[in-house]
């Protein structure tokens, strides 16, 4: 699929730029992230209408119909002289967003990516038996001060708990609680990470699926009038889910 000229042109100022991301807003002109920073490039401002033909130029009409039906999607694109990338589109606000992350041929050693020296030792035990290094490792994703009380949110991780990866995206589909939402979305951002270091998404599994407590809710703290002029706190609690996956 060709990329249309105008994305090709903020897909090369982004190679320039040494950006790790590019997001597609409307009322915003383009935006890259380089170096932890988001910079605003110098093009006027998108409109909804040009937000909304940026991201449909990079779906074919399969994807297109995905994306209406699920109003988010996740896939890649390719252009011959500026490489792969990463895209995300989705619904906000009623208008359609987009991020894409270039994709570098280049693997960065440990030094290029301020990595401790633990990594190392990672790998040396990997080679010393025999196995590659994602055979040995987990990739991991956090949803902090979740909205939700523990309780209730372990009663979905414990669904999932050692299951593949697509049983347990299929049970949370299909499972009406609240919890269920945000431990899906904490789920598929363990998957993406496996995939962005060229895991077999395929024989993924969930290693870990955690809950912890964090506390009163924020902005909850409340009061329900009782008898006798008093007044009783209503506790809304938050909670921290946390979800690994590794491969089989």
């Amino acid at each position: 699929m060709s990329t249309p000229t105008e994305m090709q042109q903020i897909l090369a100022l982004a190679r320039r730029s040494n950006a790790s991301d590019i997001h597609i807003v409307a009322g915003l002109p383009p935006l890259f992230r380089i170096n932890g920073e988001i910079i605003l490039s110098d093009a006027p401002p998108l409109q909804r209408e040009d937000a909304k033909r940026l991201c449909y130029s990079l779906l074919s009409p399969e994807q297109e119909a995905v994306f209406e039906r699920d109003w988010q999607i996740c896939c890649s694109v390719f252009d011959e002289k500026l490489g792969r990338f990463r895209v995300s589109i989705y619904y906000q606000a009623h208008s359609p967003e987009m991020a894409l992350r270039p994709v570098s041929d280049h693997i960065k050693d440990r030094e290029e990516l301020n990595l401790p020296l633990e990594i190392e030792d990672l790998t040396r035990l990997a080679s010393g038996l025999g196995v590659n290094v994602s055979e040995i490792s987990q990739w991991r994703a956090s949803y902090r001060y979740a909205p939700s009380a523990p309780r209730k949110a372990r009663l979905v991780t414990q669904l999932i708990a050692g299951r593949s990866v697509q049983d347990a995206l299929d049970v949370l589909k299909f499972e009406h609680k609240r919890a269920a939402r945000m431990i899906e979305k904490v789920l598929k951002s363990a998957i993406a990470n496996a995939d962005e270091a060229e895991a077999d998404v395929e024989k993924l599994y969930v290693s870990e699926s955690r809950v912890d407590g964090a506390g009163r809710r924020i902005g909850t703290k409340t009061w329900i009038a009782k008898d006798r002029g008093r007044a009783h706190p209503i506790r809304k609690e938050a909670c921290h889910i946390h979800i690994a996956v590794a491969e089989e």
